[in-house]
């Protein structure tokens, strides 16, 4: 008497009926297609100027990427981060970027190579977010004389004059926003030396003393960051004692 055999198949040595062969079968699929991710789009760039860098690229993204893909995934990934950069990896150096939408203030630096995104649809999408920054500079340390204001941005000595400034005619300042910053510089094209200040208001001698030089300030860039370096909180304590007098003293000024 003849008996029917359903079909099987044969999986590591084992033989096993059909239909359970193809639930295997299905389940290896599955545990292939779990295992083996598609790997993740690297974000696009380009080199923009070999031996070149930015003096107003404030922000360390890290203090060695290793790469320029790295750098340039690390950038994209940051809110603050507009899409050209500057790595310095092959010397041992930091990741840093401008700001959105910000100009570079080029100068040689055979340390440096200057990138940029060329695709951000794989960056982390770039909110338009104000954070109310804005300095107040005056003519004389003691916040009267002319004044002027300063919104988020770079500014080189040309500017000053649109915004109601003279170049080189700078002695104390006030600056307003919950982690603004502002950092000046010596020269027009943001060189020289240069001075950080966080939240608050700054005289004159607030102004030799974090490094600064009065009237000797030719640009500046207002931004939004982190605690810029040789600022401590109890810093930022005691200069935000004084903003009431610095707006007290322009509104006295008026």
């Amino acid at each position: 008497m003849l008996t029917s055999r359903s079909p099987s198949f044969r999986f590591q040595g084992r033989s096993m009926p059909a239909a359970s062969g193809a639930a295997w079968l299905c389940l290896l699929s599955d545990l292939v297609s779990l295992s083996v991710a598609a790997p993740e789009a690297s974000v696009p760039y380009s080199l923009v100027a070999a031996g070149r860098a930015c003096t107003n690229a404030y922000r360390e993204v890290s203090s060695f990427a290793g790469t320029p893909q790295a750098c340039a995934e690390l950038v994209c990934s940051d809110l603050l981060c507009g899409t050209l950069f500057e790595d310095k990896s092959h010397r041992g150096g930091a990741c840093v970027c401008l700001a959105p939408n910000q100009a570079c203030a080029e100068v040689p630096d055979p340390d440096a190579n200057r990138y940029e995104i060329t695709d951000t649809s794989t960056c982390e999408p770039q909110e338009e977010v104000s954070h109310d920054c804005f300095v107040m500079v005056y003519e004389n340390g003691d916040f009267t004389g002319w004044s002027a204001s300063f919104p988020e941005g770079s500014f080189a000595a040309e500017d000053f004059y649109t915004y109601g400034a003279l170049d080189n005619s700078i002695s104390s300042l006030y600056i307003s926003g919950e982690g603004c910053f502002v950092t000046v510089y010596g020269h027009q094209d943001y060189t020289g030396w240069s001075a950080k200040f966080m939240e608050g208001s700054y005289s004159v001698e607030d102004f030799i003393s974090m490094g600064a030089r009065d009237d000797d300030i030719s640009a500046m860039v207002v931004h939004y960051g982190e605690s810029p370096e040789g600022a401590s909180s109890d810093d930022r304590g005691d200069s935000r004692e004084g903003a009431a007098a610095a707006l007290a003293a322009l509104a006295a000024a008026q």
